[in-house]
């Protein structure tokens, strides 16, 4: 996609916006490499993140063109990676929520987070100064999906200035936390989407049975490529019948991996 599209983003809207999903899926996807590749997007990469013991990976890019400054993590990469996934325990998430109604998050998503997070804290503290006016977005493919959403709520209450303001798109992202985080994560951002490419079946892990929920607000990405944005209920019940059927098949895997070619593909209507 031209770099001059993403010059139509409007952060004024927040209703879902394919020109921002086809930004930042792009960007999550160049987490996955030791040197993104971003500069035809205008941004160049200020800084990287990466925990060798827990395998957590991430980057920091600006674009002076666009105003913009973006935080993107790395998805499931390597067996360290899937044995954190693996783990269910929930640990809570500290200095956020209700006494009696703590939020709580996947044991081993926190644990990749906080192996990066005083590098990321301290990156976005001298980017806030430095960059007043810029917007910033946060964003992730399937683990790094996890990791950004934890990144949001944790730099939200460090951080004053990005009160409401940030932009957190994330792609195949598992449920990471029980109710309460996803309710804290739909108060503090208007900006928020979790997007789900046709019968991917990562979205809807770890099983609710054992106290994980989901973020609002679900985009629905079809088989025939059409977008549904918020899915009522039947509309769920049905696609989880059809992720069933995909787990059999293997195509379930296939939609996981295919969220960048996908959406760059969809037509602006």
């Amino acid at each position: 996609m031209p770099s001059n599209s993403f010059e139509q983003i409007n952060f004024e809207d927040n209703t879902f916006s394919l020109i921002k999903a086809k930004l930042l899926v792009t960007m999550s996807d160049e987490a996955f490499h030791d040197n993104p590749n971003i500069e035809h997007l205008t941004f160049k990469v200020t800084q990287k993140f990466y925990n060798e013991t827990t395998d957590t990976r991430g980057y920091v890019a600006i674009s002076e063109t666009l105003k913009i400054v973006v935080l993107a993590f790395r998805g499931t990469h390597g067996d360290t990676n899937w044995l954190n996934n693996l783990n269910i325990k929930r640990d809570k998430f500290p200095k956020v929520g209700r006494l009696f109604f703590k939020p709580k998050v996947h044991s081993g998503f926190l644990k990749g987070y906080k192996s990066i997070k005083n590098a990321v804290t301290l990156t976005i503290d001298q980017l806030v100064q430095q960059y007043p006016t810029h917007k910033f977005m946060i964003t992730g493919n399937s683990l790094g999906g996890a990791i950004a959403s934890i990144a949001a709520i944790d730099l939200y209450h460090l951080f004053s200035q990005l009160e409401h303001e940030i932009t957190h798109y994330v792609f195949g992202s598992p449920r990471l936390g029980n109710r309460s985080f996803a309710r804290e994560l739909n108060k503090k951002y208007r900006d928020c989407y979790r997007i789900v490419n046709n019968d991917d079946v990562v979205p809807f892990l770890p099983p609710k049975i054992f106290g994980y929920h989901s973020f609002n607000t679900l985009v629905h990405i079809q088989e025939d490529k059409s977008i549904i944005v918020g899915p009522d209920r039947f509309h769920e019940f049905l696609n989880n019948m059809d992720i069933l059927f995909a787990l059999v098949t293997g195509e379930s895997i296939k939609d996981h991996e295919s969220y960048t070619d996908v959406i760059n593909s969809i037509e602006e209507s």
